[in-house]
């Protein structure tokens, strides 16, 4: 089994860091951790740029999410890329828990895939864009993960 080391890495200077660097992606992967470590020195000198290493045995996919939500009696699937490497069981818990377990995420991205999608708790800026309100009216019923390997968490 051969090690594989990974950094992705995003923020602010991420366009900047990507010229500058001559890198050809945000998401990295290096076959020795000398490689690597000489990459992530060079980042650290970005300072709005957040960074992840991963090391082991890698898939070379991105986690995604695939979410079953209903509202109103009607259903609706929506699916959430993470990103190379993005550990599932945190994916899992972002749509269970974290920032997508409220009513004005589940809302934006149920209508960015379905556009005639009408959330009773909307309201329009000035400039004309949609603003959910949070709440718990849009149920989960179903979420998978596939982190790389196939679908590795179900609920």
């Amino acid at each position: 089994m051969t090690t594989e080391y990974f950094i992705s890495y995003w923020g602010a200077d991420e366009d900047r860091a990507r010229q500058e660097l001559g890198l050809d992606s945000q998401d990295l992967y290096f076959d020795s951790e000398y490689a690597m470590l000489d990459v992530l020195e060079k980042l650290k000198h970005y300072p709005d740029l957040a960074t992840r290493i991963e090391t082991g045995q890698l898939s070379h996919r991105p986690t995604t999410v695939r979410a079953l939500m209903s509202y109103n009696g009607r259903l609706y699937e929506v699916e959430d890329a993470f990103g190379h490497e993005y550990p599932a069981d945190t994916a899992r818990w972002v749509w269970e828990e974290g920032n997508m377990s409220c009513d004005c995420n589940r809302a934006d991205a149920i209508a960015e895939k379905y556009p005639d999608f009408i959330y009773e708790f909307t309201d329009i800026d000035e400039f004309g864009n949609k603003d959910y309100e949070c709440g718990s009216m849009i149920k989960l019923e179903r979420i998978l993960v596939d982190g790389g390997e196939g679908i590795i968490l179900e609920s």
